[in-house]
């Protein structure tokens, strides 16, 4: 038996959100679980997003930036977050690298904490900027 994360209620802040979210992003068709900003190999990222068992929070499955070391990823993450802020959600998640071509897990810490992540372990989370 699956367990199914809570609905999420019509209006609230992370339905705001993921319409937000969903509206600026692209389904991505080889892998249905990931959005993309584009479709352009040169700049575009993925995310893995999904509601947390909390109201106010977002989980972050991953972000893949399909062009390395271009800032793509730093541009994909200050933007989920400037998003979040605005709808005043959190974001959790978990450092966990992609492959071997992506950041190592001490490269991905302080990346999260450079983008104003608190890190703890391999967990991550940011709360909104009001």
């Amino acid at each position: 038996m699956s367990i199914k994360p809570p609905k999420i209620i019509e209006g609230s802040k992370v339905d705001l959100f993921f319409k937000e979210f969903d509206k600026e992003t692209r389904g991505y068709p080889i892998m249905r679980h990931l959005r993309v900003t584009n479709y352009n190999e040169d700049t575009s990222v993925a995310f893995e997003l999904v509601q947390s068992w909390q109201s106010d929070t977002i989980r972050l499955g991953a972000i893949i930036a399909f062009k390395k070391n271009a800032g793509n990823g730093t541009r994909a993450l200050k933007w989920l977050c400037k998003l979040a802020d605005k709808y005043e959600v959190k974001i959790v998640g978990h450092v966990e690298r992609i492959n071997k071509d992506g950041l190592n897990s001490e490269q991905l810490k302080k990346w999260y904490r450079k983008n104003g992540f608190k890190v703890k372990g391999r967990q991550i989370e940011r709360n909104c900027l009001k």
